[in-house]
């Protein structure tokens, strides 16, 4: 035993000697050594005999696991740690390791991106460990998505993860941006039961707040960054509707499965007005104009630099083909006959079809067909098919 850990049992024992605990007040202060006293669930002696570090907060010897009872006798009170571990992706994963009951219990509490900090883990350990020495806490369990009493955080991991293999890897990266970096640090801690229309409507005002407060500071010229340093940007109101659709959608889950009588994240109300994008179209001349000067960008490249600017352009605008479809087309997939083609790869699966060819663009694939690769309509891509 050290000596910081004798120092604390000769405390503990002049203590005793001196104060006995009463359930019923709130505080005392010992004249002797200027001790606050409170009830044994938050007692200042339970945390000032934790020793604390960087990276961890556990009780560091049997004499600061005591705490003293109605009669008077010594018994050992709940204790725990923090865990903090660096994967390889550089997040940190957080959680508890607690003593209770006469055995060790894990608490895995989630990563830094999900909004977890040491100093919130801190506060959950306390939780913890106050429900453990009033013999109220119990050991999480493995919970369906179904099961009633879960956060939102616990509900939407499991939702995620059941649905992201369903996605396109670009719509899985924006599903978890929107998730980590705007629904979680808000919605977390909530109970599934308790979002309430009040409390999503809340959740968009803070972020209209939030982003004043991101243009003010970037107009003084003190932007916020990020602790990876990068700037942060202030969202649109378009941007703030899309969390909020993805919020909707994890609620029609929760209401599916009887957690919610209603989605409260549903209805035009929920989401601030933005403006619809202007469009432009182009003419018949403009577009005339366009695939000239696209010919002669041809002309001037190089052999092995041509690729077909003016039919993939005419493709786009008289198809109504996009960008990563023409670039995907094959001339297999081309029927000159019956004047048609063939989209087979698509973003998404309604998207494989099947197009009608005016005979202006027909005229278009013959000229390029009769200089081009015979595999490739778009020589954006590489290989053969």
């Amino acid at each position: 035993m050290g000596p910081g850990a004798v120092e604390v049992q000769h405390n503990v024992l002049h203590f005793k000697r001196h104060f006995v605990l009463h359930r019923t007040s709130a505080a005392r202060t010992a004249d002797a050594h200027g001790w606050e006293v409170r009830d044994a669930a938050s007692s200042a002696l339970a945390r000032g005999l934790a020793f604390r570090s960087h990276h961890r907060l556990e009780a560091d010897s049997q004499a600061a696991n005591m705490h003293l009872t109605e009669e008077g006798s010594v018994e050992k009170r709940a204790r725990g740690q923090i865990r903090m571990h660096e994967r390889r992706d550089g997040q940190v994963t957080y959680s508890l390791r607690v003593r209770a009951y006469g055995r060790r219990e894990i608490l895995t509490l989630g990563t830094d991106t999900d909004g977890w900090t040491y100093r919130k883990a801190e506060r959950m350990l306390d939780r913890v460990l106050a429900e453990i020495e009033v013999g109220v806490w119990r050991p999480p369990r493995s919970q369906a998505i179904g099961d009633a009493g879960q956060t939102f955080h616990e509900f939407a991991s499991r939702w995620w993860g059941a649905r992201r293999a369903e996605l396109r890897p670009t719509t899985q990266a924006d599903y978890e941006w929107r998730l980590r970096k705007h629904l979680l640090p808000f919605f977390a801690d909530f109970r599934v039961s308790d979002i309430t229309v009040a409390l999503v409507d809340e959740y968009r005002n803070e972020k209209v707040v939030e982003r004043e407060r991101i243009r003010a500071l970037a107009a003084a010229g003190m932007p916020l960054r990020d602790k990876r340093g990068q700037r942060r940007v202030a969202l649109s109101n378009e941007s703030i509707n899309k969390t909020h659709v993805l919020l909707a959608n994890v609620l029609d889950a929760a209401v599916e499965y009887e957690l919610l009588p209603s989605n409260a994240a549903r209805g035009k109300r929920r989401r601030l007005k933005a403006a619809r994008p202007t469009r432009r179209f182009l003419e018949a001349d403009e577009l005339g104009e366009v695939l000239a000067a696209a010919s002669e960008m041809d002309r001037a490249a190089r052999s092995d630099r041509r690729i077909g600017r003016r039919p993939m352009i005419a493709v786009m605008a008289k198809s109504g083909l996009r960008v990563s479809e023409v670039c995907q087309l094959r001339w297999r997939s081309v029927d000159l006959h019956h004047k048609r083609l063939v989209v087979e790869q698509s973003k998404t699966d309604a998207g494989v079809r099947e197009v009608d060819l005016s005979l202006d663009l027909l005229d278009e694939l013959l000229a390029w067909r009769a200089e081009s690769s015979p595999h490739m309509v778009g020589e954006l891509s590489r290989g053969r098919r």
